[in-house]
């Protein structure tokens, strides 16, 4: 059972006592302890086809936003450009690295309307949309 504990702490979700089967205290131990580490094996395995699923997803999501004719952008909740497709790179000349980081408003959205879309912007943030 030691050998299994020490496994489990070590990453091995799949150790188990081999005790599980006998008739006394230490079996019964066992086979809890073998229950415990199969049921952290199973949510291991759920979380990590979750997060491979999600992974997946943003990587699509991505690849269309960086290959669609669309401009594109996600902004934090200052209005600062934290993604750009690459067709506003193309139509704006700037790179990348310039982009990010810069503010939207400020930057791309005509004077006279600075104010009433950043209203917007943090109006949109505040109701979580």
């Amino acid at each position: 059972m030691k050998n299994a504990a020490e496994n489990l702490s070590r990453g091995n979700f799949g150790a188990r006592t081999g005790y599980a089967g006998r008739a006394d205290e230490l079996g019964s131990l066992a086979g809890i302890f073998d229950n415990m580490a199969e049921t952290v094996e199973k949510e291991i395995t759920v979380r990590k086809k979750a997060e491979e699923a999600l992974q997946k997803t943003e990587r699509r999501f991505r690849e269309t936003l960086e290959n669609i004719k669309l401009v594109s952008v996600l902004l934090d909740l200052n209005g600062c450009v934290t993604f750009c497709s690459d067709f506003l790179l193309q139509l704006t000349g700037y790179s990348h690295d310039e982009v990010v980081g810069m503010d939207w408003f400020s930057t791309f959205v005509p004077e006279v309307r600075h104010h009433q879309y950043r209203r917007r912007h943090h109006r949109a943030q505040a109701d979580g949309k």
